[in-house]
């Protein structure tokens, strides 16, 4: 060893080398191309798959029970739900497992903003394995955006209707001197900014969708333009756009039984029933308020029910004339408004109805209307409710805590008492 902080170290092996020879400790950092260099890395062999590795003989244990939460089985019900949480927001695809009356979210779609409305659509039978599933969504903006929901982690939707297009450099032209021009018509700020209308786009955002039952190719849309327009989805192009309201449109629903018949509701407390091919045979409902929500009767097409921003809930038959029309019946169904309506597919004087007094409750209307059963979801205010399609004693909602619950009605005795007899298949999905 040499003494002190200066003079020439040595260390020596047993052999007598130096030790720091061997190691080269004077180029160590000048690394040789390739991989040869790390563990032997000439004689290493790179498998993309694990189950191509001979050396590897036991499965990863968690890659079944992965591939089994990913998997959507044919028992399982996927309920779609509206979620707003500061600055992002999504729909969430949610799975529910009746027999384990266990729910969880599967994926979520990234939405450009708040969403106000949904539709969904499926193109095959439910043990299908070509069955295709998707989702309409109507947001604040002007665009409405079709998603595959059995893609998941999609960064885009597969079309859109509606919308902006990209905008486009502002070019600014130098004024020649001595020669004064009119001014021409500039561009707004904001479409500059944001980019031109596409032909027949909303031009505020979509409140209101639905799918036609008849012919899936075809959506109808409500807006807060004032607007209901009717969309050819494969070509995502506008085919017709009705005016017959006088505010902002909050609910459309095509009729189950008639192929071109459309309902739809607004803030101008009215609801309107319109031929699709005639924009002009327009009847009309008078409301006693804005209307939130409308449901026609699949087992009677040709009554419908529609709640409004008071808490009533006013039942129309549309064989009788529109605007002298008084409703069948009334009822105040909830303290405030009562944001959602639905009749049931199995049960023919069924219905539901939700509020903001954050109960649900189910409406017996086989003659006089009597509320037999009420149910706080606990989940807040409620915004949002339907039954499910494929067994509809099962009911679901969302409220403004940011959840949703379920309910199988079924669990109560006076729902049991009143309608167990006739638990059967629906006569329509």
């Amino acid at each position: 060893e040499g003494e002190g902080g200066g003079g020439d170290s040595k260390r020596e092996g047993k052999d007598g080398t130096d030790i720091m020879d061997e190691l080269n400790m004077d180029d160590y950092d000048k690394e040789e191309s390739g991989v040869q260099m790390f563990l032997g890395g000439q004689n290493m062999t790179v498998f993309t798959d694990n189950q191509n590795d001979p050396y590897i003989t036991v499965e990863h244990p968690d890659d079944d029970s992965e591939q089994e939460d990913a998997a959507i089985n044919a028992t399982d019900f996927v309920l779609i739900a509206g979620h707003t949480e500061q600055e992002y927001s999504s729909a969430e695809v949610h799975i529910f497992d009746k027999d384990r009356s266990a729910v969880y979210v599967h994926h979520d779609i990234v939405l450009p903003s708040f969403p106000l409305c949904m539709s969904y659509y499926s193109n095959g039978d439910a043990k299908s394995e070509e069955r295709r599933n998707y989702l309409a969504v109507g947001t604040f903006e002007p665009a409405i955006e079709i998603w595959d929901l059995d893609v998941v982690d999609a960064i885009e939707p597969v079309a859109a209707l509606g919308g902006r297009e990209e905008p486009k450099p502002v070019q600014f032209s130098k004024k020649k001197k001595g020669k004064k021009r009119k001014s021409k018509k500039t561009k707004s700020l904001k479409e500059a900014l944001l980019g031109k209308f596409k032909p027949g786009s909303h031009k505020q955002g979509v409140m209101g969708i639905s799918w036609s039952p008849h012919n899936k190719a075809y959506i109808a849309s409500g807006s807060a333009d004032e607007t209901v327009k009717l969309w050819d989805v494969p070509n995502t192009k506008c085919t017709s756009t009705l005016k017959h309201h006088s505010g902002k449109v909050q609910a459309v629903e095509w009729n189950p039984v008639e192929v071109n018949i459309l309902l739809t509701g607004g803030y101008d407390r009215q609801c309107a029933c319109v031929d699709a091919r005639d924009p002009k045979s327009v009847k009309r409902y008078q409301m006693d308020g804005e209307v939130q929500s409308i449901s026609w009767n699949p087992l009677n097409a040709a009554i419908f029910a529609a709640s409004s921003d008071t808490g009533a809930v006013a039942f129309y038959d549309v064989r009788k004339d529109g605007s002298q029309t008084k409703p069948l019946f009334t009822i105040g169904a909830h303290d405030g408004e009562t944001s959602g309506v639905m009749f049931n597919s199995r049960h023919r004087h069924m219905l539901a109805s939700c509020g903001v007094d954050e109960s649900i409750k189910i409406w017996d209307l086989s003659s006089k209307p009597v509320c037999i059963e009420r149910k706080d979801l606990k989940i807040g205010k409620l915004f949002a409710m339907t039954f499910n399609g494929e067994d509809p004693d099962v009911i679901a909602a969302g409220g403004s805590g940011g959840k949703i619950a379920i309910w199988d009605i079924m669990e109560s005795s006076a729902m049991r008492s009143a309608y167990g007899a006739s638990r059967s298949k629906p006569t329509k999905k």
